[in-house]
């Protein structure tokens, strides 16, 4: 905690609304017990564990192939579907009726 145990402080913004609050002091929380935590800690170490399978995979995957990546037309990088179908409609309309 950054508030000095012994003053008022404030104002203090929380979910509730902003405060005014008196420290009267400051008790550091215990450690926790592994067992209390055991599941997040398995969790997270799976997480990480799979992130890390991801990225090797990949890794091996890219380096046994080529990857080309061909040059999109400027006109079309900022083109829509819907921003097509109404210059689509638009030309439509205007050429003559047979």
């Amino acid at each position: 905690m950054q508030l000095e145990p012994g003053k008022w402080h404030g104002p203090v913004l929380s979910g509730y609304g902003v405060h005014l609050v008196y420290v009267y002091s400051l008790q550091e929380a215990p450690p926790p017990v592994f067992e209390s935590v055991r599941t997040d800690v398995l969790a997270n170490w799976k997480v990480e564990q799979q992130e890390k399978f991801n990225a090797d995979y990949l890794k091996n995957l890219k380096s046994r192939y080529e990857i080309v990546i061909a040059d999109v037309p400027a006109g079309r990088l900022i083109e829509s579907p819907a921003q097509r179908q109404l210059e689509d409609e638009a030309a439509a309309a205007t050429e003559p009726a047979s």
